[in-house]
C-alpha cells in the first residue's frame, strides 16, 4: 500500500549561472502518513513551543531578539528530541517520491543528489513544507490555538528570523 496520493507538486529551481533550470514534482504523503509523521514532528517541537509559549507568558514580545537564552533553550530542546532515526525516516517519506525532469527517481534519490547537491536542502524543504504547511498550519486546532494564546504568525517568526525577502513579505501581505 502506498503512503503517497496521486496528486503531483511541482517545484523548478533556476541555476542562475547557468542559465539552466532543473524541475522537480513529487506526490504529496496521505493523510495518514501525514498524521503519524505529524505527530512525531510535534513530539520533537512541542518542548520548543513550550520555551517560546514561556517566553510569551513572560511579556517577551520579542523573544528573538529580547531573551537570547530562550532562543538558545529552544534550539536545544529541538536538537535533544530529534532523532537521527526520526530524521532518516521522515527524509525517506519526503524524498521517496520525487521526480527530476520526469523521470521517478524511486530508491535512487540518494544517488540523483550526489549529482546535483546544490538542490538537496532546497527540495528537501520544499517537499517537507508541502506536505506538513496545511496539517500544522491550516488547521482549524491550530487556528484556535494562535488566537486564543494571541501567538505570531509564521509570517512574523519567520520574518524575525530573517527567513524571508521583502518580496515574499509582499507577496504574503497580498494574500491575507
Amino acid at each position: 500500500m502506498s503512503i503517497y496520493t496521486n496528486q503531483l507538486i511541482t517545484h523548478t529551481i533556476i541555476d542562475e549561472e547557468t542559465n539552466t533550470s532543473r524541475t522537480y514534482k513529487a506526490n504529496l504523503m496521505k493523510s495518514r502518513t501525514v498524521s503519524l509523521q505529524g505527530f512525531k514532528l510535534a513530539k520533537v517541537c512541542m518542548p520548543s513551543f513550550g520555551a517560546a509559549m514561556d517566553a510569551i507568558a513572560d511579556g517577551k514580545d520579542d523573544i528573538f531578539s529580547e531573551n537570547k537564552s530562550k532562543i538558545s533553550e529552544i534550539m536545544f530542546f529541538l536538537s535533544e528530541n530529534l532523532t537521527e532515526e526520526h530524521f532518516a525516516d521522515l527524509e525517506g517519506k519526503l524524498m521517496g517520491s520525487l521526480y527530476f525532469n520526469g523521470k521517478h527517481l524511486g530508491e535512487d534519490w540518494e544517488d540523483h543528489f550526489d549529482n546535483h547537491k546544490q538542490d538537496f536542502l532546497e527540495v528537501l524543504a520544499w517537499v517537507g513544507e508541502e506536505n506538513f504547511k496545511d496539517f500544522f498550519m491550516q488547521s482549524t486546532i491550530v487556528a484556535r490555538l494562535k488566537k486564543n494564546l494571541n501567538l505570531p504568525t509564521w509570517t512574523t517568526v519567520q520574518e524575525k528570523l530573517g527567513l524571508t525577502s521583502n518580496e515574499q513579505e509582499q507577496d504574503n501581505s497580498e494574500e491575507s
